[in-house]
């Protein structure tokens, strides 16, 4: 009954009161794991690392391979900072549950910061295939095909982000930055003006003709 009310009081965006409930039904059952994830989940929300992390291994040393707890463990050490043992928690987490979208993605973000974009593509592309109306994927494969040089598939990537709902300003400046590294400096130049900015747009051009060696 108390995770039940602190479900309802999630839901309804009241997470001091969900968090009470939850506590209160730990307190009755200390190896309810469903609670037990809630809770953590709270804590990562509110960005307090430690307590939720400790609510994880709790699960984890009960259920070692709760992929969801593994997910959220990588979360947490994500955001950390700590970087390879994020990945290997995400690994673990697809794993024994290959349909965890998020951590696919979290994988690609991790490889892009090793400067390993096939790695980071392939992670992308998987997450993709499992939640293809996320635009904000597509951006990130996006990214991961610019540093990796391969400019067109960054373009398509980019515009089906955008079709995907991610028109963001970001989304724009990176299809922009893509459009521009193909020469196509009309194209990026109205990329960037959507982003909302004009003269950052023009900008943006600037800085693309410079690294060319376009100086006049």
């Amino acid at each position: 009954e108390h995770e039940q009310a602190g479900d309802a009081y999630q839901a309804h965006g009241n997470a001091s009161a969900a968090f009470v409930h939850y506590d209160k039904a730990l307190r009755q059952d200390p190896d309810r794991v469903s609670t037990r994830y809630k809770l953590g989940m709270l804590y990562l929300e509110r960005g307090l690392l430690d307590e939720a992390r400790l609510q994880f291994q709790e699960i984890l040393k009960k259920v070692p391979d709760d992929s969801l707890a593994l997910e959220a463990m990588g979360k947490c050490l994500f955001k950390a900072g700590q970087f390879d043992d994020a990945k290997k928690s995400f690994q673990q987490a697809v794993t024994v549950d290959p349909k965890l979208w998020q951590s696919h993605n979290f994988l690609g973000v991790i490889h892009d910061r090793q400067k390993q974009y096939a790695a980071a593509i392939a992670d992308y592309e998987a997450a993709i295939a499992l939640k293809p109306d996320q635009g904000s994927l597509f951006n990130n494969l996006g990214v991961a095909c610019l540093f990796s040089g391969d400019y067109q598939k960054a373009v398509d990537a980019f515009r089906k982000a955008l079709q995907a709902g991610a028109a963001m300003p970001k989304t724009y400046n990176n299809l922009g930055v893509a459009l521009g590294n193909q020469g196509k400096y009309q194209e990026a130049l109205e990329a960037f003006k959507n982003a909302g900015d004009e003269p950052a747009a023009y900008n943006n051009l600037g800085c693309i003709y410079l690294e060319k060696g376009n100086y006049r």
